[in-house]
C-alpha cells in the first residue's frame, strides 16, 4: 500500500463521483424535455412580422420562466436524493484513502444523516453561488437557476429575430422535437438550448458532488489532525491538468498544513483534489517514480506473496516508469493491471482495451485519455425519450 494504490483509489473515485452527479441530471431528463417542449409551444406564438416580435417576447418572458421554474425545483431534488444516498460511500473513500497514505485514523465520522448531508450540499459551492443560494428565489417564486435557464433561451430568441428567422426556426434553436425509432422525444444534437441547459445542470451537479467530496475529507482529516501529523498536502490534477489552465501550475504542489491548500474544487467542472500523503512514500518521490503491476502468474523478482484486487489474488512487483503522472504510470501497465484499475471484469477490460487503443493507435497523451473516459455516457446521449 501507499501513494500509488492511493492515488488509484482516487482516480476510480472521479469516476464514482461523476457516476453519482450524472445520475441526478439522468433522472430529470424527461422532465427537461417536457419542460422545454411547453417553453417552445410559447415560442410558436410569436408573430412573424419582425417589429411585434420583440415586444410580444417580452409579453411571453414572465410566462417561459414559469415554465422553466419545475425542472429547477425537480433538479434540486434529484442531486439532494443522490448525495444523500452517495454520502456515505464518499465517507469510505475518504477514510480508505487517508489509510492508504499509511494514517492510522482514531476517529470516525458516524453514519451521515440526511439532514447533515443537506447541509453540506446547500454549503457547497458552484463559481461564486452556492448550492442553496442557486435554488431559492431572490423575489417571487423564480429561483436564480431558472434565470440562468431563461437566459440560455433568451439568447437564443433574440439571436433568431437579429438573424431575421421564422417563428419555427427559433423555435428549433430552442429545441428540437423529434421521433427516434417510433418514440417521440427531444434532440440533444445541434446547438439548442436545451442542450447548453443540460450542459450546464451536468457542470453544476458534478461541482457539488466534488464539493461535497472534499467537505467529507476534511471533516474526517479535522478528526484525526494527531494521526495526520508529519504529512503534507498535495494538490493533484493528475487527471485534467494539462486540459485546465486554473489548475495545471498547482498540480503536484506540496503544503505543510490543510489550511495553506487550495479549496477544491477551484472552478467548475473541477475535479482536482488535495490529499494528506506521506512525504516519504517513494510513489511521491519526483526523481523516482514507481507503481506496482500485477499479475495472474509469479515474476521472476517482486512480492512473493498476493496482494487482493476486488476479491481476486495478484501477483505483484513494484516497477520504474517514465512520467509525470498515474496516467503515465497506467499507460505503461500491463494489461492486468489496467483491466483492475478500470474496474475489473469484462467492463474493466473493455475500458483497458479503449485506453490502449487510444495510445497505441491515436497516440493521444494518457492524461487526455483518462479525461475524456471521464466525461461519461450521459454526455453522449443524443436523444430524450418523451413517451
Amino acid at each position: 500500500m501507499g501513494g500509488e494504490d492511493q492515488l488509484k483509489t482516487l482516480i476510480r473515485q472521479g469516476f464514482a463521483l461523476q457516476n453519482v452527479a450524472d445520475r441526478a441530471v439522468l433522472d430529470v431528463d424527461a422532465l427537461l424535455g417536457r419542460v422545454m417542449l411547453n417553453v417552445r409551444k410559447l415560442i410558436e406564438q410569436l408573430p412573424e412580422e419582425s417589429l411585434l416580435r420583440g415586444r410580444a417576447w417580452k409579453d411571453l418572458q414572465p410566462i417561459v420562466k414559469l415554465e422553466l421554474e419545475p425542472y429547477a425545483q425537480g433538479l434540486k431534488q434529484a442531486v439532494t436524493q443522490q448525495e444523500v444516498t452517495a454520502a456515505p460511500g464518499m465517507q469510505v473513500f475518504a477514510r480508505r484513502e487517508a489509510e492508504l497514505a499509511g494514517a492510522k485514523l482514531t476517529s470516525g465520522l458516524g453514519a451521515p444523516t440526511q439532514a447533515s448531508v443537506i447541509d453540506q450540499l446547500n454549503r457547497a459551492r458552484v463559481g461564486k453561488a452556492r448550492f442553496r443560494e442557486l435554488f431559492t428565489p431572490k423575489q417571487g417564486p423564480i429561483t436564480p437557476w431558472t434565470q440562468t435557464m431563461f437566459r440560455v433561451v433568451d439568447t437564443k430568441v433574440r439571436a433568431g429575430m437579429i438573424e431575421g428567422l421564422t417563428t419555427q426556426q427559433i423555435a428549433d434553436q430552442v429545441v428540437h422535437e423529434t421521433i427516434s425509432r417510433g418514440v417521440p422525444g427531444v434532440s440533444l444534437q445541434g446547438k439548442t438550448a436545451v442542450r447548453t441547459i443540460r450542459a450546464q445542470a451536468m457542470a453544476m451537479t458534478r461541482t457539488v458532488t466534488q464539493d461535497m467530496s472534499r467537505q467529507i475529507r476534511d471533516e474526517l482529516y479535522d478528526a484525526n489532525k494527531g494521526a495526520l501529523k508529519g504529512f503534507v498536502y498535495l494538490f493533484t490534477s493528475a487527471l485534467d491538468s494539462r486540459t485546465c489552465p486554473s489548475c495545471a501550475p498547482l498540480d503536484g504542489k506540496r503544503y505543510d498544513s490543510k489550511s495553506e491548500a487550495p479549496t477544491t474544487p477551484l472552478h467548475v467542472n473541477c475535479r482536482c483534489q488535495v490529499l494528506a500523503i506521506d512525504p516519504e512514500d517513494e510513489f511521491w518521490d519526483e526523481t523516482k517514480r514507481t507503481g506496482q503491476q500485477i499479475s495472474e502468474t509469479p515474476y521472476k523478482t517482486g512480492y512473493k506473496t498476493k496482494v487482493k484486487v476486488k476479491g481476486d489474488q495478484f501477483y505483484r512487483k513494484a516497477v520504474e516508469f517514465n512520467g509525470t503522472d498515474y496516467s503515465d504510470y497506467l499507460a505503461s501497465s500491463n494489461m492486468t493491471t489496467q483491466t483492475e484499475f478500470f474496474g475489473g471484469g469484462r467492463i474493466g477490460e473493455r475500458r483497458a482495451r479503449y485506453f490502449r487503443s487510444q495510445i497505441d493507435k491515436v497516440n493521444k497523451d494518457p492524461q487526455d485519455i483518462l479525461s475524456s473516459m471521464l466525461t461519461g455516457p450521459s454526455n453522449a446521449k443524443k436523444f430524450i425519450p418523451l413517451p
